[in-house]
């Protein structure tokens, strides 16, 4: 069974400030995390491979995205996180000012 966090899991949580996803989940579903306007940091086992359209949406606290190791993923340093969908709006309205992403077989 693939794991992930489904639909709406948090959105709207306003005093979620850090989500870190461990390596088991593979995806994040469309709008999972969308408007946690604290969400500050989030930190992503390299098993994800599929971000939904608005996953994080409205976070816009959200300035930090690494990998579990501590790599930062959005700082556009070091190699790219390899992701096969990021969706539509995935990350609207963010703090993000970069981001260091490849994709496998999708489009942003």
């Amino acid at each position: 069974m693939q794991q992930k966090i489904y639909r709406n899991t948090f959105k709207g949580c306003r005093s979620l400030k850090h989500l870190s996803i461990p390596f088991s989940v593979l995806s994040i579903d469309d709008c999972a995390c969308q408007d946690c306007t604290s969400l500050t940091a989030v930190s992503m086992g390299s098993n994800l491979k599929v971000i939904g359209t608005s996953a994080f949406c409205g976070d816009y606290s959200l300035s930090s995205v690494s990998r579990l190791n501590g790599d930062n993923v959005m700082d556009g340093s070091g190699s790219p996180y390899t992701f096969d969908i990021v969706g539509n709006y995935a990350f609207a309205g963010t703090g993000l000012v970069s981001a260091n992403l490849a994709l496998r077989s999708s489009a942003i």
